[in-house]
């Protein structure tokens, strides 16, 4: 009698229980395994991640003077630390790519003397085109928060309260004017959605919403309400098609988009991410 092992034929298909085993396993590696490439410093996402929110609450929030002088303060410490954090891969230079954007902005314009470049904006415009180049998304990490992103947050606690408000049953005077408060803060939040630029998934997501309810209102709406909705949900979706070829690549006006919706009809293109 032999003692040798009998093997499977090699049309044989693994058995159900087999199957599933081996799911398990590489579901494990999965959940459990190391992101391999490189990945950010944690101390200076955690800096990025509060000058941020500081940026959030001066922007949008509704300090009085003696709340927004302590953050002021706050954020200019957090944004010299991040700037002078000693970056140790491409991937913490991208992750200070929010800052860098804010340096570019404050300075002295695209236009110089003579009609030229001005030196410190073609500097920062350098700086942050190559970091797109050459950085790749940290791995494991949330995607940087964009502008956009940042009033859809604002936005979606507005439009939580008005469902708290909506759900809470008959309404007195005083909650109704609440309602219809909220209501007016929902639209402005929207409005302004509109005027900023993603390079985030949330920021992207927000602004097709956006558009997609602001083209209901050109078919649907009042007649003297057509026009800006049609601005708006423009506004939007160049700044959507913006925000993919920042993200991927790939050009701006191929793809169809060079026909039916070109780059130069874009007027704020350049507050985007530059195209790589």
């Amino acid at each position: 009698m032999s003692t040798a092992r009998k093997t499977r034929p090699d049309n044989e298909s693994p058995s159900l229980r087999q199957r599933a085993k081996a799911s398990r396993a590489t579901a494990a590696r999965v959940i459990h395994g190391k992101p391999e490439g490189p990945t950010a410093s944690p101390g200076l996402v955690a800096l990025v991640d509060e000058w941020q929110e500081n940026m959030r609450l001066q922007n949008y929030g509704d300090l009085s003077d003696e709340e927004a002088e302590p953050i002021f303060r706050r954020n200019d410490e957090v944004q010299r630390a991040i700037l002078a954090y000693p970056v140790k891969s491409v991937v913490d230079l991208r992750i200070k790519l929010p800052v860098f954007r804010d340096e570019l902005e404050h300075t002295s314009g695209p236009r110089g003397p003579h009609g030229k470049e001005a030196l410190d904006h073609a500097a920062w415009v350098g700086v942050i085109r190559d970091i797109e180049r050459l950085a790749p998304a940290p791995l494991g990490t949330v995607p940087i928060q964009c502008a956009a992103g940042q009033i859809a947050d604002l936005m979606e606690e507005a439009i939580q309260y008005w469902h708290e408000l909506d759900n809470a049953g008959p309404q007195g005077a005083i909650a109704a004017a609440n309602a219809l408060r909220v209501e007016r803060k929902i639209q402005m939040l929207g409005d302004a959605v509109s005027y900023a630029r993603a390079a985030s998934p949330g920021g992207m997501l927000c602004q097709l919403a956006i558009a997609s309810h602001a083209i209901e209102s050109v078919l649907n709406g009042v007649e003297h309400l057509r026009e800006p909705a049609q601005q708006r949900a423009e506004r939007c979706l160049l700044s959507v098609a913006a925000a993919i070829c920042s993200v991927t690549g790939i050009a701006r006006d191929g793809y169809g988009a060079g026909y039916h919706m070109p780059a130069r009809y874009d007027e704020l293109a350049t507050l985007s991410p530059k195209v790589v």
